[in-house]
C-alpha cells in the first residue's frame, strides 16, 4: 500500500527502503494508498498537516476504513547518512508519530460530529466513517480537493487515483453549492449559490435581482451601466449570503463570498472589490446594511498565518470552519429553522460520487500503485 503518512525511515542496519517497499501484510492487500512526498516530511520542519492529510486519505480508501499512524515510520525514506545513531532515527520516528496523531486529535476536537473520521483514544489507528453528514461529507470532498494535481500535490496523482477532468469539474461545482450551505450556517441566515454555473442556471443580472428582491437593502440595475462587462458570469462573487432583522429594517450582516479551491487561492483576494466594483457597477443604490467579505477554500491554513491572509483576503473559511459551519446548517434545517439555502442537492451528489470512487479504489482483484513508498507493485 501507499502509506498515508510518513514516518521517520530505516536505521543503519535494517532491511533497505527498497527492500522494505516489497512486503505486503494483510491489512495493505486490496487497498490502494496515497504517495508520500517525502521532501515534504522529513528535513527539520516536517509538515505534519500533510501527515494527517495522509493518514486520512490512506483510512478512506483502506478496504477496512482504516490507517495505522505507526505506518509512519516505516514510510519514509531517511538515508542512514542522515542520522549519526540509532537514537537519532528513534527520535525522529517518535517526532512524525506523536505530531501528526496531535493534529488528527486537534481536528476531530474542533470538528466534532463533523469529522469523518474517528481517532482511536490510544491514539494508534484513525478509522473512516461512513455515517455521514454535511460536514462529513463536504470534509471528504475537501480532502480530495486539496490533492489534486493542480494544487501541486503528487499525493493522489502519483498514485493513480486522480478523478477524471469532467469529475474535478464536477467537484469544483458541488465544493462552491456545498461551501453556500457552509456560508449560512456561517451567518444564521440565508445564502445562494451565485458563482458560475448557478443552480438554477439564472442570468447574472436576473439572480442579481432575485436575492436582493428578499434583502430590500439597495436598487440593483435594470440593466447594466456604460462600460460594464458585456457578458458577465458573477463577477468574481460565489456565495452571497444575509441575515435579515425581525423588524424588516436596513442594517443586516451581508456576505460576499469568494470560493477558491484551486492552488492560486492566495492571489484571489475580493477585498475592496465589493465596494469599489461590485456594488457600483451592479447597483443604482447601494446596501445601507455592512457587507463582509469571505475567503473559501478547501484547504487547511497554517495558524501562524491566519492573521495577514484574514487582513488580506477577507474573513478565512478554511477547511475546519467551512464543514463546522456546514455541519450547523444541516442541524438548524432538521430543527425546522427557515433558512433558504440554494445548492444543498450537491452533498447527496458528492455522497454518491464518493462511494462509487471508493469502491473503484478497493475493488477486488486489482493491481497498481501499492505500498508504503508509492512504488508501483503487484498484489
Amino acid at each position: 500500500m501507499n502509506g498515508p503518512e510518513p514516518e521517520a525511515g530505516a536505521h543503519p542496519g535494517s532491511a533497505s527502503t527498497k527492500e522494505r517497499s516489497n512486503r505486503t501484510d494483510a491489512s495493505s492487500v486490496g487497498s490502494w494508498r496515497p504517495f508520500i512526498p517525502q521532501d515534504q516530511l522529513t528535513g527539520a520542519e516536517p509538515d505534519f498537516a500533510l501527515a494527517a492529510d495522509l493518514i486520512e486519505l490512506t483510512a478512506y480508501l483502506a478496504h477496512d476504513r482504516r490507517a495505522r499512524i505507526s505506518e509512519l515510520a516505516g514510510a519514509l525514506e531517511i538515508g542512514q547518512d542522515e542520522y549519526e545513531d540509532l537514537d537519532d532515527v528513534v527520535r525522529t520516528r517518535d517526532r512524525m508519530t506523536e505530531e501528526t496523531a496531535a493534529a488528527l486529535e486537534t481536528r476531530a476536537r474542533q470538528l466534532g460530529k463533523a469529522y469523518p473520521f474517528t481517532l482511536a483514544s490510544n491514539g494508534a489507528t484513525l478509522t473512516f466513517e461512513e455515517d455521514l453528514n454535511w460536514g462529513r461529507t463536504l470534509y471528504v470532498l475537501s480532502l480530495i480537493l486539496s490533492h489534486l494535481p493542480s494544487e501541486r500535490s503528487p499525493v493522489l496523482e502519483r498514485s493513480g487515483l486522480v478523478p477524471d477532468k469532467d469529475d474535478i469539474v464536477k467537484l469544483r461545482r458541488w465544493f462552491q453549492y456545498c461551501a453556500t450551505a457552509s456560508v449560512a450556517g456561517e451567518i444564521g441566515g440565508d445564502a445562494w449559490a451565485f458563482g458560475w454555473p448557478r443552480p438554477d442556471g439564472t442570468a447574472f443580472l436576473e439572480k442579481l435581482k432575485r436575492i436582493w428582491a428578499r434583502l430590500k437593502d439597495g436598487d440593483v440595475r435594470e440593466t447594466p451601466s456604460s462600460g460594464s462587462p458585456a457578458h458577465v458570469k458573477d463577477d468574481e462573487i460565489d456565495i452571497i449570503a444575509a441575515r435579515l432583522s425581525c423588524d424588516g429594517l436596513h442594517g443586516f450582516p451581508i456576505i460576499l463570498g469568494q470560493v477558491a479551491s484551486g492552488n492560486n487561492w492566495l492571489s484571489k483576494p475580493l477585498r475592496g472589490h465589493a465596494d469599489h466594483a461590485f456594488y457600483p457597477e451592479w447597483f443604482v443604490m447601494t446596501p445601507a446594511s455592512q457587507t463582509l467579505v469571505y475567503h473559501i477554500i478547501p484547504f487547511t491554513v497554517d495558524p501562524a498565518s491566519m492573521r495577514r491572509e484574514t487582513r488580506r483576503l477577507g474573513h478565512l473559511m478554511h477547511r475546519v470552519r467551512l464543514c463546522s459551519r456546514a455541519l450547523e446548517a444541516h442541524d438548524a434545517l432538521q430543527r425546522g429553522v427557515p433558512l433558504q439555502i440554494e445548492g444543498t442537492e450537491a452533498f447527496e451528489e458528492v455522497d454518491r460520487w464518493a462511494s462509487d470512487f471508493r469502491l473503484r479504489v478497493k475493488r477486488p482483484g486489482t493491481t497498481g500503485r501499492q505500498g508504503l513508498e508509492g512504488r508501483e507493485r503487484k498484489e
